[in-house]
């Protein structure tokens, strides 16, 4: 979103007293002023602009909203909104012509700058190879070519490039067009006559489960209760692991940035880095009660000299020191967590990641609700948590099975 403001710049005072009047241009979180060759000070900005001016100074006015307006049209036209463009057309003497083709490459990358600046690294990438496989199969295309017969075209054109097997992937990448689209049309950017192509009676995006497996209980017992390791950081590898497990099974990036003034009482209370985007009207924290299991390891983990629990992490760094710090530090505990669980004989290989798995059928098989392991996972809805458990359900089928007469 762009938004446009007149304003005095009175970050810089010049010798005669006025200040710099500027068009300031905000595009999501960045901030840039454009200068409009005037200067006023204070008290001439507001009798123009906070007061109802007549005569010369109504005419400053007028020409400053002229300035104003155009820049409004210009940013309508331009799609995605580039900055550099931008500051071309305002001044341009030429009347500045609308785009009648959207491109969804261009699109796409006004998406992954986005997220990509918002720290959300892997949507951006996501993003980026959906783009290159849509162009891929059709270079240069444009938002008027999406319609529920490419959408098909494209969809068989994956598979039978891909082993000829539906795949989560291609859903994946058509729920990222579908998002481009879904934002130029809540924008009242789509072009005059566009027909939207998702829908019933028009193109479904494709479902496609896949069925995994986790931690069985006997085995996460087996890791709580190791005692035979290899090395003293085989040994704190395992102890991490646990107590990702006991903070809900939060991922690494959570787990790593979690503060001490978090706790609250009883319980650490942190907002997911995945869902910070997209709650932000609604901000859901989730709360990790500091039980007996959770208090062991965290005497053992954590680090009372930094503001960090874990201490891997100094004074607010930046988003990509932390993304850094993740890869460092995940890449370091699983190559010890691979070799324990093939020692302990897991059927998983054991890694950080399969901790959120492991917690989360675990509260399933003791018999919470799914309403209660949805709060506790931080989900957004019980139907995304309905949806997780699901695919780790192989077992419970076989156990179901199992039921019957047998000869």
């Amino acid at each position: 979103m762009v938004r446009f403001e007149i304003t005095l710049d009175k970050r810089t005072q010049k010798k005669n007293g006025k200040y710099p009047l500027k068009l300031k241009v905000t595009e999501y979180n960045v901030v840039r002023f454009i200068s409009l060759n005037t200067d006023y000070t204070t008290n001439q900005y507001d009798s123009i602009f906070k007061k109802n001016p007549s005569g010369p100074l109504l005419e400053h006015r007028v020409s400053a909203e002229k300035v104003l307006e155009r820049a409004l049209d210009i940013e309508k036209q331009i799609k995605p909104f580039n900055y550099q463009t931008f500051k071309e057309a305002l001044f341009s003497k030429q009347v500045f012509k609308r785009k009648h083709e959207l491109s969804v490459g261009d699109l796409f990358d006004d998406v992954i700058k986005r997220t990509g600046e918002l720290g959300s690294k892997n949507t951006a990438s996501t993003y980026k190879t959906a783009k290159n496989s849509l162009l891929r199969f059709r270079p240069n295309l444009k938002i008027q070519e999406i319609t529920p017969s490419f959408l098909r075209e494209f969809e068989s054109w994956y598979i039978q490039n891909h082993g000829g097997v539906l795949t989560a992937t291609v859903a994946i990448y058509l729920r990222h067009l579908r998002a481009v689209i879904n934002e130029q049309r809540d924008n009242g950017r789509l072009p005059e006559g566009y027909v939207y192509p998702f829908g019933r009676y028009r193109y479904v995006i494709p479902e496609v489960k896949k069925i995994k497996t986790t931690l069985k209980r006997d085995e996460i017992l087996r890791i709580l209760s190791c005692k035979d390791f290899l090395s003293e950081e085989e040994e704190v590898a395992r102890n991490l692991w646990a107590f990702q497990f006991y903070c809900n099974g939060i991922n690494l990036k959570d787990l790593i940035k979690m503060k001490w003034s978090d706790q609250v009482g009883n319980s650490f209370a942190i907002r997911r880095e995945k869902t910070k985007n997209t709650t932000r009207g609604n901000p859901q924290l989730v709360q990790i009660p500091i039980g007996d299991s959770l208090k062991k390891y965290l005497d053992l983990v954590g680090d009372r000299d930094s503001e960090y629990v874990l201490g891997f992490l100094r004074d607010n760094p930046f988003e990509k020191t932390v993304l850094n710090k993740r890869m460092k530090v995940g890449k370091n505990l699983n190559s010890h967590l691979v070799k324990l669980g093939e020692r302990l004989g897991l059927s998983v290989k054991l890694t950080t990641k399969v901790t959120r798995d492991a917690y989360a059928t675990s509260l399933k098989k003791s018999g919470a609700s799914i309403e209660v392991i949805a709060e506790m996972l931080g989900h957004t809805s019980t139907a995304v948590t309905r949806n997780y458990l699901d695919s780790f359900d192989q077992e419970h089928l076989h156990q179901v099975n199992d039921l019957l007469p047998k000869i």
